[in-house]
């Protein structure tokens, strides 16, 4: 009897010893488990870092282009602003050079070209007059032919 106890105790011992050691070897996997999962985060996280600070670079450096179109763009238009108004300030010149030549070429100056107007507007009132008369010419006309 003293033998099978202590046959019993040995086993015993035996089965706490390898129970142990399996908690042992369950809390040393576990830790590796915490310790891996926490090194793919950190992983993780710096790959995120390293997206987020190219995003920012890449905004930053389409704000710059939007910046730089943007002032080819204002060049141009001062550009095409300054160069209607050299144009205009030309066309101003050529005519009033041209005006200044005609009057002086002119021996009556303006007086003739009043004169000339005067002339038009007293045709254009003719002409309607005229017009005027020959339109109301068939009417006339028309309501004779229907009172026949």
């Amino acid at each position: 009897m003293v033998l099978t106890s202590l046959l019993q105790l040995i086993l015993n011992a035996k089965c706490h010893a390898i129970r142990d050691a399996q908690l042992i070897e369950k809390v040393e996997i576990k830790k590796e488990q915490l310790e891996e999962e926490k090194r793919l985060d950190e992983m993780m996280e710096v790959e995120r870092l390293k997206a987020l600070k190219e995003y920012e670079e890449r905004e930053k450096a389409a704000h710059f282009e939007r910046l730089k179109g943007a002032k080819v763009i204002q060049l141009q238009i001062t550009d095409n602003v300054q160069s209607r108004l050299l144009d205009e300030e030309r066309k101003d010149q050529e005519t009033k050079v041209f005006i200044h030549s005609y009057v002086q070429k002119d021996s009556l100056g303006v007086f003739h070209l009043q004169k000339i107007s005067e002339n038009f507007y007293w045709e254009f009132l003719f002409g309607k007059s005229h017009a005027f008369h020959l339109s109301q010419v068939p009417l006339e006309g028309a309501e004779e032919g229907l009172v026949a």
